[in-house]
């Protein structure tokens, strides 16, 4: 059930936009949008520009203080990592997950065969970092 009050529903929207990312596409129908569950920081709005051209932001017609622009970027300072850190364990589901040393990119390579590809990349490139093993059990130690 829609509130009947305009102030009320914009008083909440704008709450939203505290902590969520809306916009529109030009491809859209009038009336939807789209939600991303981060704050709209000056990063994000240049991925998603660039992402998706002709893209309106909701959050635009909202003024923050500094102070909530301020927790806008810790919010998403949180969040981030553990939204890449869930992409990067459901990549190493199907894929040998590595990143060289000195190179921030990340390299996948799809295979059933994890564990046998990943003793072929650790004997022949032994400083590689294997991210599956940041997701595999912890030894339990022999006491």
């Amino acid at each position: 059930m829609e509130d009947a009050d305009p102030k009320h529903a914009e008083a909440a929207l704008r709450q939203e936009c505290l902590v969520k990312t809306l916009y529109t596409l030009p491809t859209d129908e009038p009336g939807n949008h789209h939600e991303v569950g981060l704050p709209l920081t000056p990063k994000f709005r240049e991925h998603l520009q660039a992402k998706h051209p002709g893209i309106v932001f909701i959050n635009d017609r909202f003024t923050f203080t500094d102070e909530e622009q301020q927790a806008m970027l810790e919010l998403e300072a949180k969040v981030l990592p553990q939204l890449t850190e869930k992409k990067l364990r459901e990549a190493c589901e199907t894929n040998v997950v590595v990143k060289f040393p000195g190179d921030y990119t990340i390299y996948l390579y799809p295979t059933p065969y994890i564990k046998t590809l990943t003793a072929i990349i650790k004997k022949r490139y032994p400083d590689i970092e294997i991210i599956n093993e940041r997701f595999l059990p912890k030894p339990q130690s022999d006491s």
